[in-house]
């Protein structure tokens, strides 16, 4: 998979395995590279009892006792199971 197809982490800084932070370079960790997907702007849209997370695509429930479909033509996760 190509560095632009991942989510990016939003990671800023690096750390040491004691939590203090060290320079990026050569370190390995996500904020050394900054690729990926950048967050959109709103993260989360709501809409009635749905949640649509921008970034991945993925829709929920905000009642996660329902176990109705989410929306009309759309399985729930559940159901999906099936």
């Amino acid at each position: 998979m190509h560095p632009r197809h991942y989510l990016h982490t939003g990671q800023r800084t690096c750390h040491a395995e004691d939590g203090h932070e060290v320079p990026c370079e050569n370190s390995g960790q996500d904020a050394a590279f900054a690729v990926g997907a950048p967050w959109p702007e709103p993260r989360f849209d709501l809409h009635n009892d749905e949640v649509t997370d921008n970034l991945t695509g993925l829709i929920w429930c905000r009642n996660a006792a329902s176990r109705n479909s989410p929306s009309p033509g759309r399985k729930h996760w559940i159901l999906s199971q099936a």
